[in-house]
C-alpha cells in the first residue's frame, strides 16, 4: 500500500499566480470585467459552521488537519506584486487573517501596506466581527481595502445554530467602526437556512435596513468614498463533508443529494431550483424557491432606496424575478411529462423564450 503524504503545515510551497500557464486567462477572470483574482491566506479553519466543507470539523476529519495551514505574509506579497505585474489589480484574500494569530496579522498588514500602491480594490475577510484595533490597522493599509462579512442571517438564535457565534449587535458596531475608519463592509445573507422561520426572515430583513441605513448615513457623512453595493443574498448549498451533510438531521437539514451520482443527476436538470439539494424541518423546496425570489426582491427594493437602481432598473430587477417564478412553475409542468422528448423540446422553447424576454427592452413592461 502506497502511505499518505502528511497534509502541508503551510502554503509557502505552493504558487498561486502561474497565469503564464494558462490560456485563456479568462478562465480565472471575467472576460468582460476588470481582472480580479482571489489568494489564499491559509487552507482551514477554526470555526464550525455547519453547511461549510471547509469547517475545522472537515479539514479534521477529511485532510487529518488539526489548525489552519497559513501562507506567510512574505509570500502573500510577493503573490500580490505577481498579479500587479500581470495586470490584475483587483485582488481578494480569502480567509480571516486572524486565524493566524496577532503577530501573523500585523506582519501581513505591514506586507499589505508597502504592496499597496497600484491595488485598486483590496478585499478582506472577517469570519466574525472585528475590533477596533483589528479595523483600524486595515484602514492603514490604504484606501482601496473593503472587508466581506457574512451574518447569513438577522435571527442570533438561526446564526448561532449555523456556527457563527455573534449577535447582532456586535455586527452593528463592527460596521460603524469600519464607517469610523472608511472602510465599505459588503455583508452577505442566506436564504433557507434551517431554524428559519417567517418571523426569522424579518428579523433579517430588519437587520438589512439597519445596514443599509449606516451605509447611507456613513455616504451621507462622508465616511464612504462613494455608494456601495450593500447587502448580497443568495441560496445555500450543504457541502459535502460538512457537518450538516455527515449529521443533517442534528443540524435541522434533510438532504436530497447523498452522492456523487445524486449531485450529478440533480446538476443536470434545467432550473436552478431542482438543484437545491437540501430541504429543512420548516421550509419545503417549493418555500425554499419562494423565499429566495423574496430576498431578491426585497433586496431590489433596498437598492432603490438607497439610490444604487433607478425606479426603471428596479422594475427591470421586478421583472426578473418575476419571470423566475414562472418558470419555475413552468418547469415543474414541463417535469410531469412523460415523452422525455416532449419534456426536452418543452425545456428548450421555455429557454428561448426566456432568453428573448431578458434581451429585450424591459421598459416596455414597467408601468
Amino acid at each position: 500500500t502506497t502511505a499518505l503524504l502528511p497534509a502541508s503545515l503551510d502554503l509557502d510551497d505552493f504558487d498561486y499566480t502561474r497565469f503564464d500557464l494558462l490560456e485563456p486567462k479568462t478562465s480565472v477572470y471575467p472576460p468582460q470585467a476588470p481582472p480580479r483574482y482571489n489568494l489564499a491566506l491559509c487552507r482551514g479553519c477554526v470555526y464550525n459552521c455547519a453547511i461549510c466543507g471547509g469547517s475545522a470539523y472537515s479539514y479534521k476529519t477529511y485532510l487529518g488537519m488539526d489548525r489552519p495551514a497559513m501562507r506567510s505574509p512574505a509570500r502573500i506579497a510577493g503573490d500580490i506584486r505577481s498579479l500587479k505585474a500581470q495586470g490584475i489589480f483587483f485582488i481578494g484574500l480569502f480567509q480571516d487573517a486572524r486565524m493566524g494569530g496577532r503577530q501573523y496579522w500585523q506582519e501581513l498588514f505591514r506586507e499589505l501596506k508597502q504592496e499597496s500602491a497600484g491595488i485598486e480594490r483590496l478585499s478582506l475577510d472577517l469570519l466574525v466581527p472585528a475590533d477596533e484595533e483589528f479595523i483600524k490597522a486595515a484602514a492603514e493599509i490604504g484606501p482601496q481595502v473593503v472587508f466581506h462579512l457574512c451574518p447569513d442571517t438577522g435571527s442570533d438564535e438561526v446564526r448561532r445554530k449555523l456556527g457563527r457565534p455573534y449577535s447582532n449587535a456586535e455586527l452593528l458596531e463592527c460596521v460603524r467602526l469600519c464607517h469610523q475608519y472608511h472602510i465599505p463592509v459588503t455583508t452577505f445573507f442566506s436564504a433557507g437556512l434551517a431554524g428559519e422561520t417567517p418571523e426569522k426572515v424579518r428579523q433579517t430583513w430588519k437587520l438589512w435596513e439597519q445596514l443599509t441605513s449606516l451605509d447611507r448615513q456613513a455616504l451621507q457623512s462622508g465616511d464612504l468614498p462613494g455608494p456601495h453595493g450593500g447587502p448580497i443574498t443568495g441560496p445555500i448549498v450543504i457541502d459535502p463533508g460538512a457537518p450538516a451533510f455527515d449529521d443533517p438531521e442534528a443540524y435541522g437539514y434533510r438532504l436530497r443529494y447523498k452522492n456523487l451520482e445524486d449531485y450529478v443527476a440533480g446538476l443536470s436538470q434545467p432550473s436552478w431550483h431542482q438543484w437545491l439539494n437540501y430541504t429543512t424541518e420548516e421550509l419545503d423546496t417549493a418555500a425554499l424557491v419562494e423565499l429566495v425570489l423574496a430576498n431578491v426582491d426585497f433586496s431590489t427594493d433596498q437598492r432603490a432606496r438607497a439610490g444604487l437602481y433607478s425606479y426603471f432598473e428596479a422594475a427591470a430587477e421586478k421583472l426578473k424575478t418575476e419571470a423566475d417564478r414562472v418558470i419555475v412553475q413552468e418547469i415543474e409542468r414541463i417535469m410531469t411529462l412523460d415523452d422525455p422528448l416532449a419534456r426536452r423540446s418543452s425545456v428548450k422553447a421555455l429557454k428561448e423564450r426566456h432568453q428573448a424576454f431578458l434581451g429585450s427592452d424591459l421598459r416596455q413592461y414597467v408601468r
